[in-house]
C-alpha cells in the first residue's frame, strides 16, 4: 500500500548533519532541498533532517535503528572515523539482539543491530 517511509528530525546544524550521515554512516544523499537534506537508509525508507523542526531529545528518545548484518564491522568503521562510541557491541538477551549505540551531531541515539 505504501511505497516509501521517511522519518524528519530536526537540526540545528545541516552541514554537520550531513558530514554525519554521509561520511560517518556512509547514507547516500537522497535528496537536498536546502531546509531539509533527505538520505536513503534503503529502497524504501529514508531518514531526513529539517531546519524548520525543533528538536526533540529525552535521553534515548528517539531511538534511530540501522539494522546490519555485521555489527562489528559497522563498529569499527564508525570508530575508525573518530566517533565516540560509549559501549562495544554487545548481546541483548532481553530482545535477543545484538548491537551498539552511539549519537550524531544532533544529540540523537543511534543503534547499530542485528536480531539474532
Amino acid at each position: 500500500m505504501y511505497n516509501e517511509f521517511i522519518l524528519f528530525l530536526g537540526t540545528n546544524n545541516l552541514k554537520k548533519t550531513d558530514d554525519f550521515y554521509r561520511n560517518v554512516l556512509e547514507l547516500e544523499l537522497y535528496k537536498d532541498q536546502k531546509t531539509c537534506m533527505i538520505y536513503k537508509i534503503n529502497q524504501g525508507s529514508s531518514i531526513g533532517f529539517c531546519t524548520h523542526i525543533n528538536k526533540t531529545i529525552d535521553e534515548k528518545s528517539p531511538i534511530l535503528t540501522l539494522i546490519v548484518d555485521d555489527v562489528d564491522k559497522m563498529y569499527e568503521s564508525i570508530k575508525n572515523k573518530g566517533i565516540n562510541i560509549e559501549d562495544k557491541p554487545k548481546k541483548n538477551e532481553k530482545f535477543n539482539i545484538y548491537h551498539f549505540f552511539l549519537k550524531d551531531n544532533n544529540g540523537y541515539t543511534i543503534e547499530v543491530q542485528k536480531f539474532l
